[in-house]
């Protein structure tokens, strides 16, 4: 039997008097915190009480993973999946998809289900989870990250009606439960101004455009032989395509790469996954397959070559690379998309809740900040402070000067890295709209009253200019 770290206990005694009092309890904990243990823990606690019940799950390797740690405590359970069929025991794992292929047949024993607790309960509010969830008796849902992708909670379906926290990202490390991380954000030039957006997300077949080229992963190569040489590596892709494409360019530089995708047969798949563990793989690439789920504590850096809009998946790829391990004296995270310039540092204090989900992103973004020279980024202490580098470099910093300008776009076909190294009075000639004092202002880190003030001045300026004018 596992032995529960102290949070866990706690937690999973928070959780059952939840189940007590008729509430339906949704466990928040940042991933390689452990929440499969509580899970596991809590389950074998209901069905010494005689309650039946079902984990879901939405990918095999998660049902695999849920079924091994069942079957590692003890507890006798049955499998939902092609091929293995509803059976007598108290307790299953299932695939989500199967259940609702096969719903009509299932409904009887799902509505006589004590409990049923969906494994990345962010994605229960899609349609093929609600229609299964809402029918047995109670829910417990567990996830890292409980927002939708477009930042609002999970509360508005009903499944949950209140909020179990675990330990944060930071109270985590400080433990030495998680490893620290070390992140850099070179400039790569990419921009995401123009892109659209579905769902909450960008648009994948426009940010495939931008990201599946060969410069992108030329930068994404070096980083790595920089800052990572040879250590167990994910990387983050747009499209399965992309994917394919940045493993052959680390291949082609020497490195063993490998990239996994959902047409793959399982034991290639769990061959090229398994690779980061025993060294035979040292960078494998992915659009979706290692984002939940992959639990190789030897990987110790994340490469970021998708944009997001979603700090959910955000945390969800940087997560992969947080777990402690022997051979780890820290993660690496190479973030090549501005992800950190619009969701903040990894382990920064976020707000969640149950019904309007992530507050205070804003608070996150400001309290970051990026060295010229190294490119490393970092939380600073407050709003006006100099900062210090390992690198050995010291900048000061004003305002709410933005972590990574090159996320931003340029102005009058001159770049935000360009404007934001100009003299004020050399960058102000390049604006010649409201908006472009606005946006010259995010780039420079300038309060937002800013832009208004010096355009009111342009235009006084312009006036008497005219009024002088024979």
């Amino acid at each position: 039997m596992t032995t529960l770290r102290p949070y866990q206990t706690k937690n999973a005694n928070e959780i059952l008097a939840c189940l007590q009092r008729g509430e339906d309890p949704l466990y928040v904990l940042p991933t390689g915190g452990g929440k499969t243990t509580v899970f596991t823990s809590v389950i074998g606690t209901v069905v010494g009480h005689g309650w039946e019940t079902a984990v879901f799950v939405h990918r095999k390797e998660l049902l695999r993973q849920a079924s091994a740690r069942l079957s590692a405590e003890g507890i006798d359970h049955g499998v939902i999946m092609p091929g293995h069929e509803l059976t007598s025991h108290p307790v299953h794992v299932a695939s989500i998809d199967t259940v609702g292929a096969r719903l009509d047949s299932l409904t009887p024993w799902l509505k006589k289900l004590q409990l049923a607790i969906p494994d990345e309960a962010h994605h229960s509010v899609a349609n093929k989870w609600d229609r299964v969830l809402q029918l047995p008796r109670r829910r417990f849902g567990v996830t890292a990250t409980p927002c939708r992708t477009d930042g609002k909670g999970l509360g508005e379906t009903g499944l949950f009606k209140r909020m179990v926290r675990g330990p944060s990202i930071a109270e985590l490390t400080r433990a030495g439960y998680l490893a620290s991380a070390e992140v850099y954000a070179p400039p790569t030039g990419l921009d995401l101004s123009k892109v659209g957006k579905r769902g909450g997300d960008y648009v994948l077949s426009q940010i495939a455009a931008l990201t599946d080229t060969d410069e992108l992963s030329l930068i994404a190569r070096r980083w790595y032989a920089k800052m990572c040489p040879g250590q167990p590596a994910v990387v983050f892709c747009t499209t399965v395509e992309h994917a394919r494409h940045v493993a052959e360019a680390f291949a082609a530089a020497g490195w063993r790469a490998r990239s996994v995708d959902g047409s793959m047969r399982d034991n290639d798949r769990d061959a090229a996954i398994g690779g980061l563990g025993d060294g035979s793989v040292q960078v494998l690439t992915s659009c979706e397959l290692i984002g939940e789920g992959l639990d190789i504590p030897a990987v110790s850096s994340a490469v970021l070559l998708r944009p997001t809009e979603s700090t959910g998946l955000f945390l969800q790829q940087i997560g992969r690379a947080l777990r402690p391990h022997e051979d780890k004296t820290h993660a690496t995270i190479l973030d090549l998309v501005g992800a950190t310039a619009r969701h903040g540092m990894y382990d920064a204090d976020r707000q969640w809740d149950l019904r309007s989900g992530l507050k205070g992103l804003e608070r996150a973004v400001a309290a970051t900040w990026r060295c010229r020279k190294c490119h490393r980024v970092q939380s600073r202490p407050s709003e006006f402070s100099v900062m210090s580098c390992a690198c050995g470099s010291t900048q000061k910093v004003n305002g709410i000067a933005p972590v990574m300008v090159d996320a931003f776009p340029g102005i009058n076909g001159v770049s935000a890295d360009t404007l934001y190294r100009m003299k004020l009075n050399d960058a102000v000639k390049v604006c010649k709209t409201l908006d472009d004092y606005k946006a010259l202002g995010r780039i420079k880190g300038y309060k937002p009253g800013w832009a208004n003030h010096a355009y009111q001045q342009v235009l006084v300026y312009r006036n008497r200019f005219k009024r002088r004018a024979p």
